[in-house]
């Protein structure tokens, strides 16, 4: 049987997980042991919602379905006159955060590269390609290398951040990108942040490869535009069907 602190008890618990969620009704305390925000957790949208209507006692306003004008507007102000370069993947986090960009400063303002590091979903590559104002960097001999005969999960992340930004800095400096007129755009959402630890009460889960050291570095010094930093997965991909961007979801 799980253990819970002092005050709170078990509200609820799986055939795998004795403490699946704890609570403390007194104190409008309660916390859960999985993702309600996911597609894949069953009721989870109406377990938000309880808590957040019910619970929380907050009021609807009616405008979660108009998120790209406010975001528009903070991209605007984030970035005022300086240019974005952004490297797609083809995932739905770079896609939209890209195309938000492109629409709030204009495609003049936004360039684009995707990398290919052979460690691409089939046809993936292709369908980026197909989305404009951008270019296709052949990198896989690079990432394939330096990836060679290492198997730990987490130093394959930090590899592969760390030859994503010296594909970048080649990217860059090729394209005469390396004055403040420019800034660093992506697609990073609230998940990478807490699994890269990037909070004060977060734990290390895992880094994310917009969280190394490079990145960070970059962060510091105003130089990243990350407009999706605050949304879940599925947030993200309301905010493409918002804004009429179609393709890969994933």
């Amino acid at each position: 049987m799980g253990r819970v602190p002092e005050g709170l008890s078990i509200a609820g618990r799986t055939g795998t997980c004795d403490v699946a969620a704890i609570a403390a009704p007194a104190r409008g305390f309660y916390a859960v042991q999985f993702h309600l925000e996911v597609v894949h957790t069953t009721r989870g949208k109406e377990y938000l919602a309880n808590f957040v209507f019910r619970v929380a006692g907050c009021e609807k306003t009616g405008t979660s379905g108009h998120r790209a004008p406010l975001l528009e507007q903070e991209i605007r102000e984030c970035v005022g006159s300086r240019n974005v370069f952004f490297f797609v993947s083809g995932g739905v986090d770079s896609s939209v955060a890209f195309a938000l960009c492109t629409r709030a400063l204009g495609p003049i303002a936004c360039a684009a590269s995707t990398v290919d590091t052979g460690l691409m979903r089939e046809g993936e590559t292709d369908f980026v390609r197909r989305m404009g104002n951008l270019t296709v960097e052949h990198a896989e001999e690079q990432f394939l290398t330096a990836l060679a005969g290492v198997t730990d999960p987490e130093h394959k992340r930090h590899i592969i951040g760390e030859e994503f930004v010296r594909v970048q800095e080649r990217i860059i400096e090729s394209r005469r990108l390396l004055d403040e007129n420019w800034i660093l755009g992506q697609g990073t959402i609230y998940p990478d942040t807490i699994e890269s630890g990037g909070t004060a009460k977060a734990a290390l889960i895992k880094t994310h490869h917009n969280r190394v050291a490079g990145i960070q570095k970059l962060m510091e010094a105003g130089r990243i535009v990350e407009p999706l930093k605050s949304f879940y997965k599925d947030e993200v991909r309301a905010v493409g069907r918002e804004i009429g961007l179609g393709g890969r979801t994933a």
